[in-house]
């Protein structure tokens, strides 16, 4: 869903808007493929944690970017931004209850 949402930006976006959401989109690919390694190789629930924090941000950002241009992507990206936000619950419980 998340390459179909940008994919609509691509096709039917104005260049200025489009350029500047898909930017935000770029940044959210970035932190969400640096957080499974983080996690699951090092380990590390509490980087994982610091990692998902920026990226719930970047979410709602990329959202109202997408919105701005193409509501339909921008619904796209809901089931997305629901995921990472249980994804954060889990893991603010785990970090909490597993200190050190």
């Amino acid at each position: 869903m998340l390459g179909l949402a940008a994919w609509r930006m691509w096709r039917c976006g104005g260049p200025a808007l489009m350029r500047a959401a898909l930017k935000w989109w770029g940044w959210l690919l970035l932190f969400d493929a640096a957080w499974s390694p983080i996690f699951f190789g090092l380990h590390r629930p509490d980087l994982a944690l610091i990692v998902i924090t920026p990226l719930l941000g970047l979410i709602g950002v990329t959202i109202r970017g997408f919105r701005r241009v193409d509501r339909t992507a921008a619904a796209l990206m809901f089931p997305y931004a629901l995921w990472m936000c249980y994804a954060g619950y889990l893991l603010a419980g785990f970090v909490w209850l597993n200190p050190g």
